[in-house]
C-alpha cells in the first residue's frame, strides 16, 4: 500500500467505531460550515486546496485492507496530489496535455485526477472493462501522452496506443516490467497549480457499447458552475459517508460524487469491488448511498427472492410495511404530511421490517 496513507494502526471494521475515534481527536471534524464556497474558487485543484486548508485532518476517504479500514486525511490526499503532479510535470506533461487513468475506483484514481489537473493537464478516464482495442482508440483519440493504470492487466491494454510516451502503475508491477514507472517513483521539483478556469479539466468518454466511444470535454468553469448549481443537492453534510464504487470514468462517480465530496467535505468509503459494496456498507455504515438504478434493482431482486421463500404471512406483513414506508416517503419528498394511517402505523412497520431493510446498507442512510 502507498506510504502516503494514514500511518495509524488499522482499525477493525466495527460498525461506526472509526468515526467516534476520529471525532474525539480532531477539532475540525465537528465544526459547522466547513463546506467550500464554489464562488471562492475557479478550478477543481483550487477546490481541493481550499478543502485541505479548511479541514486538513478530516477524512478524505476510507480504504479496506486485510487488517481493517484505513483512513486517509485531506492533508495526506493533498500532499500526494502535489507529489504526483510534480512527477507528471517531470515526465513532460504541459498545460493542455491529456493523461489517461485506467482502473477501478480507488484513492489513487482520485489523486491522479486532481494531480493531472494541477499539472495543467486533462484527465481522460477509461473504463477498466474495455478491450485493448477500445482502450487504445480512446488514448489515441484524446492524444494521451501518459497513461496511469492500476495493474498489469490494464498496462497490457495501453501497449497498442501510439501516442502514449510513459505509463505509470499504481498497483504491483510485474518483476519483469521495465518500461512502466511505479506510482511511488513519481517525483520531480514542486510545481505551482497550473489549472485555469477556461482550460479543459476532464474528458468523459462513452462506454462504446453501441459504437466508437465519444468524448465530452468539460472545462474547470463547467465543473465549478455545476457545483455551484448543486450547492444544496441532497442535503449533503460535512462528514457524511458515501460508498465510492461506481466507475470513475462515468460522470456519476467522477463529477457528481467525487467533486461533491470535495465541496462538502464528505467521506468516500472505497468499496473493494462492486460485488462487495453491500458488505462494505454494513461495516462503514454510510449516511447516503448513491448508485445507478441497476444496483438498486439487484438489491430489490434479492429482497423479493427472500420474500418468495418466506411463509405467506411474512410476505403479507412485509408488503404492508412497504406500503406504509412508501406513503411516508412520498409525503416527505413532496413536503407534505403523511396520511394519518401511515403516521400511526409507521413506528410498528419500521420496527418489524423497514429498519431491517436499512440495515442492509448499514442502518444510517438518510437518502439514496
Amino acid at each position: 500500500m502507498g506510504a502516503w496513507r494514514c500511518s495509524t494502526e488499522a482499525r477493525e471494521p466495527q460498525a461506526g467505531a472509526w468515526r467516534e475515534v476520529c471525532e474525539t481527536k480532531r477539532p475540525d471534524v465537528n465544526t459547522l460550515g466547513q463546506d467550500v464556497d464554489p464562488l471562492a474558487v475557479e478550478t477543481i485543484p483550487q477546490l481541493v486546496s481550499e478543502r485541505v486548508r479548511l479541514t486538513p485532518s478530516a477524512p478524505f476517504g476510507l480504504e479496506r485492507t486485510e487488517t481493517g479500514w484505513h483512513e486517509i486525511s485531506w492533508s495526506e490526499f493533498g500532499g500526494e496530489v502535489e507529489r504526483v503532479a510534480a512527477g507528471l510535470a517531470a515526465l513532460g506533461i504541459e498545460p493542455g496535455d491529456c493523461v489517461a487513468v485506467i482502473g477501478w475506483t480507488r484513492p489513487e484514481w482520485c489523486v491522479a485526477d486532481i494531480a493531472i489537473q494541477w499539472a495543467g493537464g486533462v484527465c481522460v478516464g477509461v473504463y477498466p472493462t474495455l478491450t485493448a482495442d477500445q482502450t487504445a482508440f480512446i488514448l489515441d483519440d484524446a492524444g494521451c501522452k501518459v497513461a496511469i493504470v492500476e495493474d498489469a492487466e490494464q498496462l497490457a491494454k495501453v501497449r497498442g496506443a501510439g501516442t502514449v510516451e510513459h505509463t505509470v502503475v499504481w498497483g504491483a508491477l510485474p518483476p519483469s516490467e521495465r518500461a512502466a514507472l511505479a506510482w511511488s517513483a513519481l517525483a520531480g521539483p514542486p510545481i505551482a497549480d497550473r489549472s485555469r478556469p477556461e482550460s479543459p479539466a476532464v474528458i468523459l468518454y462513452t462506454s462504446g457499447t453501441t459504437g466508437r466511444p465519444k468524448g465530452a470535454v468539460l472545462t474547470h468553469r463547467h465543473l465549478i458552475e455545476l457545483l455551484r448549481g448543486g450547492a444544496s443537492a441532497g442535503d449533503i453534510r460535512f462528514g457524511d459517508i458515501t460508498m465510492a464504487f461506481l466507475p470513475m470514468a462515468h460522470a456519476a462517480e467522477h463529477v457528481l460524487s467525487f467533486y461533491s465530496r470535495i465541496r462538502f467535505g464528505s467521506v468516500g468509503a472505497f468499496a473493494r469491488s462492486v460485488e462487495t459494496v453491500i458488505d462494505d456498507a454494513r461495516e462503514v455504515r454510510p449516511t447516503y448511498f448513491g448508485a445507478v438504478p441497476r444496483i438498486f434493482e439487484k438489491i430489490h431482486q434479492r429482497i423479493e427472492l427472500g420474500l418468495e421463500q418466506a411463509p405467506a404471512y411474512r410476505r403479507l406483513l412485509a408488503r404492508a410495511c412497504f406500503a406504509v414506508g412508501r406513503a411516508c416517503a412520498q409525503a416527505q419528498r413532496e413536503g407534505d404530511a403523511a396520511p394519518l394511517w401511515a403516521r400511526i402505523l409507521h413506528p410498528m412497520a419500521d420496527r418489524l421490517v423497514l429498519s431491517r431493510i436499512r440495515e442492509i446498507f448499514g442502518g444510517r442512510v438518510r437518502y439514496f
